[in-house]
């Protein structure tokens, strides 16, 4: 069980390591220049710091899919003109763009091949590091889309076909790229696990076996387990306003697997 459990997680390793062929946007002094409350310094740097800055880059990434909505919802009524729509999706896509930015900066520090994590296994190390290059590798191809629609936008004859072609084009690269946010995510929480063998109960055994017991233990306490879900239903309001699953956007549903993660493992002060 234990086994099949850590061959889990570095297969999902080794299909990060696939997936990273796309290309990633250099860092330019603009991005720089971007605000980002609620990212900061992560020392020491530990599972528990990787599975929160994960789950804040997440909360930016959703944040990036309400501006978009936010800004289009605003082209009513005098603004519901050819010029206002196309001044509403520039803006809007600007604004994520600062969003897509904020969400690589949380992760980013994870993502060093060097990475010292304390304490933390090789093994943690190595995983860690993989699902932090990937998810910036993810938002700065965010950040490549949405460079790429404002070049869409800003050119100065655009057939209705062609336009309704690219846009449809990013737009489903774009939902490949949410897509591809739930594997780093699964490693950032896989981390917590306490690889160590247990009964059903989440009670240590002592066992030679590396297929008997199971891994019903986490590596972080009792008040970490807490800050976690509390900043979770706190950023992601949806997760506890009866929002629909259905109508959550990409982001969020990745963000609720913290939500299901902690169901049947003890903690380590427990």
């Amino acid at each position: 069980m234990r086994s099949t459990q850590r061959a889990y997680f570095l297969i999902l390793a080794i299909n990060v390591c696939a997936g990273t062929t796309f290309a990633a946007a250099q860092t330019s002094n603009k991005e720089a220049l971007v605000a980002c409350p609620g990212v900061g310094p992560t020392e020491p740097r530990t599972a528990y710091g990787f599975a929160k800055a994960t789950l804040i880059s997440l909360w930016y990434a959703r944040n990036a899919v309400k501006e978009v909505a936010s800004e289009m919802d605003d082209t009513t009524g005098d603004k519901q003109t050819a010029f206002g729509i196309m001044t509403a999706m520039m803006r809007a896509t600007k604004l994520s763009t600062n969003d897509f930015i904020c969400a690589k900066r949380a992760v980013a520090p994870y993502a060093s091949t060097n990475l010292r994590l304390s304490p933390g296994t090789s093994y943690q190390r190595e995983n860690i590091s993989v699902a932090a290059k990937f998810d910036v590798q993810v938002y700065d191809a965010h950040i490549m889309i949405n460079q790429r629609l404002l070049n869409l936008l800003k050119k100065p004859s655009v057939t209705q076909i062609e336009l309704s072609d690219q846009l449809s084009t990013l737009q489903v690269e774009r939902g490949q790229r949410w897509a591809d946010l739930v594997t780093p995510t699964a490693l950032a929480l896989g981390m917590l696990v306490d690889m160590r063998p247990t009964d059903a109960e989440g009670n240590f055994i002592k066992t030679t076996n590396p297929n008997e017991g199971e891994t019903r233990r986490l590596v972080i306490s009792q008040q970490e387990k807490k800050e976690l879900l509390s900043w979770a239903n706190e950023h992601f309001p949806e997760f506890v306003d009866g929002t629909p699953e259905n109508k959550l956007s990409d982001p969020a549903k990745t963000a609720k697997m913290y939500l299901t993660f902690f169901d049947g493992r003890k903690c380590s002060d427990e």
